[in-house]
């Protein structure tokens, strides 16, 4: 097709990948841009559709694209930073406290603290000299594990205070089966309902991410949220303090202010406009605030300890 050749296609222009897809590939998109109202097509997408049934065509180009954007990414955000930057050998990147708007930390200049596990990426990086180590250190489900403490739901805080596989001992909860009749394919769908949690994701978005219908994306939402049924209840409380207040408060007491909310007097009024994507931003922001205040207070607990054991 003449339209869609090297000359006048950009693979990392979403607006050209949306109506290749749609127009020529004949995929039905389903989640929309709240500020446009057009197709999204974005990475989670793409998983999506590679969770269900296409042609052996269609499937081997989009995982081709998956691995292309996965290279791509890794180059325009890690290696040519870093090349850019090196001075003698050495980078000096910035580590930001409050580096997002979410509260959490971030590193610029180049980034360190997102480096990718593929392309053995981590290892271009050595220590100063014999006497130096580096040390990488990451937390297991950091962010799933403060939606239990904020929660405070017995049942989703017994499972991580077990120390066996969280997810596969939700699943195993959720789907009503025992945890060894949990297959990989049950703990994965399991593993981006939680995670899709913390980010607010509603069915529609659940259901674009699994492959499954909405209607069974919403049934796997209420079995999940009898479940763990202090979890809804936490997310239904945080919206309508931010439609009373303005803003939402993390662990360490960090705020996140949304304006658009004091727009109106009328609660009722402001908590209609908490849909979409600030109800994704009002319910992720004290999660991923807390977690980073944790991380980072065990950053200054890691260096008194080498400091007093030096």
């Amino acid at each position: 097709n003449g339209k869609y050749n090297a000359d006048n296609f950009n693979l990392n222009s979403s607006p050209q990948m949306t109506q290749f897809m749609t127009e020529y590939l004949k995929i039905k998109l389903v989640e929309k841009s709240e500020k446009t109202e057009k197709f999204l097509f974005n990475d989670d997408i793409v998983s999506g559709l590679l969770t269900k049934q296409l042609p052996p065509t269609i499937k081997e180009f989009l995982e081709q694209y998956s691995a292309f954007k996965s290279y791509d990414k890794m180059l325009s955000t890690f290696v040519k930073d870093y090349v850019n930057r090196n001075v003698n050998g050495f980078v000096y990147p910035s580590i930001q406290l409050v580096g997002t708007k979410t509260g959490r930390t971030s590193a610029k200049n180049p980034n360190i603290q997102n480096i990718p596990n593929m392309f053995g990426m981590k290892q271009i990086f050595i220590p100063r000299n014999e006497d130096r180590f580096i040390v990488y250190a990451d937390y297991s489900q950091a962010e799933v594990r403060m939606l239990a403490m904020l929660s405070q739901d017995t049942a989703f805080l017994n499972i991580f205070n077990s120390g066996v596989d969280p997810y596969k001992q939700m699943a195993s909860k959720v789907y009503k089966i025992s945890t060894d009749s949990v297959s990989p394919e049950l703990r994965q769908q399991m593993k981006q309902v939680v995670l899709g949690l913390n980010y607010g994701m509603s069915a529609v978005g659940l259901a674009d991410r699994l492959g499954v219908d909405t209607k069974q994306a919403e049934s796997i939402l209420n079995d999940f949220f009898t479940t763990f049924n202090r979890i809804q209840p936490y997310r239904e409380k945080l919206f309508r303090y931010c439609a009373k207040n303005g803003y939402v408060i993390g662990g360490t007491l960090k705020k996140r202010r949304f304006p658009m909310f004091m727009l109106v007097q009328e609660e009722a009024e402001r908590y209609k406009l908490a849909s979409g994507k600030y109800k994704r931003y009002i319910m992720n922001s004290p999660i991923q605030s807390s977690s980073s205040d944790l991380a980072i207070y065990n950053f200054s607990r890691i260096n008194e300890h080498f400091i007093v054991n030096n």
